[in-house]
């Protein structure tokens, strides 16, 4: 059980269980897409978010993708998810990406190898260590949906933050802050 060597978890914009169906789309270098994201999207997006979405896979289609290095059409792709990670449908997350050094290969094992068949669900669902999960509204690759059937595990506090996506603590650090520190303060 974690409370053997954890004494608090923290948690942000991860799903609470990998799936076959999210590892598969990974590994064909789809979006992390299950059917609950999907449908999360297609009932939820805004047209807007939608139109600048597809104008980004017309800018960066996989054809052009898939001419380019590992590393650089990993952040390419990352970046072209914009309007699916962040509030803001147009924000340019290839800032982070430029100048840093990764491993595609790597990320790519880890995907396919490492977690292919972690699922932490029967220990999740038992859990007695205290941990947030700080989640964005606006997450369309881990929908805060997903969670619904977590809210009853005792010790699991949630925080939906309103105007963030998959970065809430790049999108709202001082909202983000506030909630870990009250959160840490209550243990």
């Amino acid at each position: 059980m974690y409370g053997d060597h954890v004494w608090r978890l923290r948690a942000d914009s991860v799903k609470p269980a990998w799936l076959a169906a999210i590892l598969e789309a990974i590994a064909d270098g789809a979006s992390y897409e299950t059917e609950t994201s999907r449908s999360f999207w297609e009932a939820d997006a805004s047209p807007e978010r939608k139109a600048v979405f597809a104008e980004n896979l017309r800018r960066l289609p996989d054809s052009t993708l898939s001419k380019l290095s590992a590393r650089d059409a990993f952040a390419l792709r990352y970046a072209r998810m914009g309007p699916r990670l962040f509030f803001d449908p147009k924000y340019d997350f290839y800032w982070a990406w430029i100048g840093h050094q990764f491993s595609a290969p790597m990320l790519d094992r880890f995907w396919k190898v490492i977690v292919a068949d972690y699922n932490p669900w029967s220990r999740l669902s038992k859990n007695t260590v205290p941990t947030l999960v700080v989640l964005g509204r606006y997450d369309y690759a881990v929908p805060y949906r997903l969670w619904d059937r977590c809210r009853s595990i005792p010790g699991l506090t949630f925080v939906t933050l309103e105007r963030s996506a998959h970065f809430p603590m790049i999108e709202e650090p001082q909202r983000f802050d506030a909630a870990l520190t009250r959160w840490l303060a209550q243990r």
